[in-house]
This record gives C-alpha cells, sequence and structure tokens, in this order.
C-alpha cells in the first residue's frame, strides 16, 4: 500500500514549477473510489514482479494473463521508475518494506506523478520474502509502475505493482489500455 505519495520538496521542485510541470489532478471524491475488495488485491497487490529482483522468467507469457490485463487497463497512473531505495520497518511487531521509486520521464498514463514515489511492501504482498532475501538485488532496478487508486475505511489508498521496465511491457500495458477503450466505444453485438 502506499502510505504516501511525497514529491520531493527541496529546490527541484522549485525548478519543475519554474517549467510548469502538470498539476496534481485534482482529488476525486472518496465516494467515487472503488473499493479495494479481494478482487482488486490480485490485480494491485502492492507487488514487484520476479525479474525486478533479477530473476529470469518468460515475461512473454506473464504478459497475456488476466491480472496484466486488468491492471493494465485500470491503471490510474503508469510512469517508468527507478528503484532508489529499500529499508525494512517494523509495523505493529510485522516486518515491512518501504520502497522508493524515483520517475523516469513523464508518465505514460495519467497526468502527474511525483518525483518520488514511497510505497510499503507488507504481509500480504506476494514480494515480501523476495524483499526480506533479494533487496540489494532489486535497488537500481529500473522498473514500469502501475498504480491505481481506491476507497478503504473511508480513506484514499493507493496500490501498485512495479514490472521491469521494457519496451515489451509498456507496449503491453498500451495495447491493453487501447483495446479496452475499443471495447468500450465499440456498439455491443447481439
Amino acid at each position: 500500500m502506499i502510505s504516501a505519495i511525497r514529491p520531493v520538496l527541496a529546490p527541484l521542485c522549485l525548478l519543475l514549477a519554474a517549467c510548469g510541470p502538470p498539476a496534481p489532478p485534482k482529488e476525486v471524491p472518496i465516494d467515487q473510489l472503488p473499493p479495494y475488495s479481494a478482487e482488486e488485491q490480485a490485480v494491485f497487490d502492492d507487488s514487484l514482479a520476479p525479474e525486478v529482483f533479477g530473476l529470469a522468467t518468460d515475461h512473454r507469457a506473464f504478459l497475456v494473463q488476466p491480472n496484466f490485463r486488468a491492471r493494465s487497463e485500470q491503471a490510474d497512473l503508469v510512469f517508468r521508475a527507478k528503484l532508489v531505495t529499500v529499508r525494512q520497518d517494523l509495523v505493529a511487531g510485522q516486518a515491512t518494506y518501504v520502497v522508493v521509486f524515483q520517475r523516469i520521464g513523464a508518465p505514460l498514463v495519467g497526468g502527474y506523478a511525483p518525483s518520488e514515489l514511497e510505497v510499503t511492501v507488507g504481509r500480504g504482498s506476494p514480494s515480501l520474502s523476495s524483499l526480506r532475501s533479494m533487496a540489494g538485488k532489486a535497488v537500481g532496478s529500473r522498473t514500469t509502475v502501475l498504480l491505481r487508486r481506491y476507497r478503504k475505511d473511508d480513506e484514499r489508498v493507493a496500490h501498485f505493482r512495479a514490472e521491469p521496465d521494457s519496451e515489451q511491457v509498456r507496449k503491453a500495458i498500451l495495447d491493453a489500455r487501447r483495446e479496452a477503450r475499443a471495447r468500450a466505444t465499440s456498439p455491443e453485438e447481439d
């Protein structure tokens, strides 16, 4: 879960403000955000793909799986990033990891992304054991981060998935979004 979306507030912000970056989006009313249900947890699961840790997998097969397509279609924000920090925290006696991503370039989807994004990977994440044993391998990895905002207990929360940063992954994300828009605008067939 993203505990905070924190733009860098040092002189970099002044420089960005002078250059006219996109403004943060207006907040969607909480009651218009989707709830973070069990089905949503399977899609935006606060995890990092195995390739982010340097593990080799056949990512081509993964790109056509339903969760990847759903994540690609539903993300509020998609951006390229470098994973710059992983640190362990204890929350209520449970180990969690704080992961910091530094945005690279303009967002692929969504009009605004902070220059740095701090996320918390906790007990329910499929990546927790990988972070315990291989956090050092993930630091410096280039990723494509997909993020969606939700409503949980009348609060705004955001959940994410970090995929490896490759042209193939970015193209699959954008293709899935384009196909979803085409389905949404096509007349229904009987």
